[in-house]
């Protein structure tokens, strides 16, 4: 285990909810639970905040910033709850850590349409 990945797990991040984000953060941790499969590699946990980013999509009684929180600290919880050696659990940490917060921006600029993907036409040798 690396000095860098074995120093990166402190103590829990304490999250202060409002009360209408309490039951959702409840409900979004228990179905990241069980999204959350062997292999544990971090794509995995990429997918994980994309399947944060959706479950939270709709609701409507919570901000964009705290949905991230949420999204984040949850998928955080999943990790810490799961049973994992000490240095996979302490890998995946780093990659929420380092990656979660970008990840999560590009995934709502993607769901708002902020990007455009140039479209030119596919010759036939393409087309199976």
């Amino acid at each position: 285990m690396t000095d860098e990945v074995s120093s990166h797990v402190t103590t829990p991040n304490i999250l202060v909810l409002s009360p209408n984000a309490q039951q959702e953060y409840e409900n979004l941790r228990n179905y990241l639970l069980l999204r959350f499969q062997k292999p544990y590699t971090a794509p995995k946990i990429i997918t994980l905040i994309a399947s944060g980013v959706t479950f939270l999509a709709k609701v409507k009684t919570v901000d964009g910033p705290e949905k991230k929180q949420l999204v984040l600290q949850a998928i955080r919880d999943v990790i810490t709850q799961v049973n994992l050696d000490d240095e996979t659990k302490n890998e995946l940490l780093l990659v929420v850590d380092t990656f979660g917060d970008n990840a999560i921006e590009e995934l709502v600029k993607l769901g708002k349409d902020m990007y455009t993907f140039a479209q030119e036409k596919c010759k036939k040798c393409c087309i199976l």
